[in-house]
């Protein structure tokens, strides 16, 4: 009954045209100060960069908010991405993301990103040098090409997209191969073809 006769008496005193001055305190049981875990859960907002965090091999990135979306490349844990905003679909929240500097845009696992600071320098080179001046459509045909070709000459089916470069003389795609991502070099061209297909792991082997 206390606090309520209080409430009480300081509309009263308003009604005089009295003030007084309040200091409220608010705590939420069982929160973690200072947890440090920001990651993408929420749909609007959010920070202008993201972290690829809880991969052991690397994360896709697909051309749409869903797992039946085709991949467009994978990035390997730590990778910082531009955020683009975040959604739900398929009962996950998505959040649509941007190599540094330019170059592929995606859609991502939001519980596999967490807040992050803005890199020292772009992780693709910037416009001017051609890997962001390359439209997403001409990115997704080199990886698709480069994904068939080392998919056929490693006689595995397990391949996704590490990283890629383009330039007007071809686009230098890096393909993780099997369970260990190894890597391998493809060079893709526009008519479709590849060359150049090798392993770049210090063994030369899967």
């Amino acid at each position: 009954m206390k606090d309520q006769w209080q409430v009480i008496i300081n509309r009263n005193a308003a009604r005089r045209g009295e003030s007084t001055t309040y200091t409220l305190d608010i705590r939420i049981d069982g929160a973690a100060a200072g947890s440090g875990q920001d990651f993408a859960d929420g749909l609007s907002g959010g920070p202008d960069y993201w972290e690829v965090t809880g991969v052991s091999g690397s994360l896709n990135i697909r051309a749409a908010p869903s797992t039946s979306a085709a991949v467009r490349m994978g990035l390997l844990r730590g990778t910082v991405v531009r955020n683009l905003g975040c959604r739900m679909n398929e009962g996950r929240r998505w959040c649509e993301v941007a190599q540094v500097g330019g170059g592929v845009t995606g859609w991502a696992a939001g519980e596999y990103l967490r807040e992050a600071a803005a890199p020292s320098q772009p992780t693709v080179p910037s416009a001017g040098s051609g890997s962001a001046a390359a439209s997403n459509e001409l990115l997704d045909a080199a990886h698709e090409a480069c994904l068939r070709d080392v998919r056929q000459v490693t006689n595995n089916p397990t391949a996704f997209v590490l990283r890629s470069m383009f330039s007007e003389a071809g686009t230098e795609v890096i393909v993780g191969v099997g369970d260990q991502s190894a890597p391998w070099r493809c060079i893709a061209y526009r008519d479709g073809t590849t060359a150049g297909i090798m392993s770049i792991t210090d063994e030369g082997s899967l």
